[in-house]
């Protein structure tokens, strides 16, 4: 028998044991999404935010994407992701 886990579940583990090195470790995957969201965005043509840590029954460690220029779609494959959220960033 196993249980698996994802980084945002491990890192709850390790912030409810109290463990040191969460705080870390947390920074460490936000830098990383930092970098995996600026590529996408520039891949895409369009815009995000950085990448912020919440506690994986909320969002887990995540960015946000807008449109670069009003009206513009949501892309593929971001529109795989609830396009009902993609708005103007004006």
């Amino acid at each position: 028998m196993t249980k698996t886990l994802t980084l945002d579940e491990m890192l709850d583990c390790l912030e409810l044991l109290g463990d040191d090195r969460a705080p870390a470790i947390a920074a460490e995957l936000e830098a990383i999404g930092d970098r995996m969201a600026e590529a996408l965005a520039a891949r895409l043509e369009v815009d995000c935010g950085p990448t912020r840590r919440e506690e994986s029954a909320f969002a887990g460690t995540c960015a946000t994407f807008t449109p670069a220029t009003p009206g513009q779609p949501c892309p593929y494959p971001l529109d795989m992701y609830d396009s009902t959220e993609w708005e103007d960033s004006e």
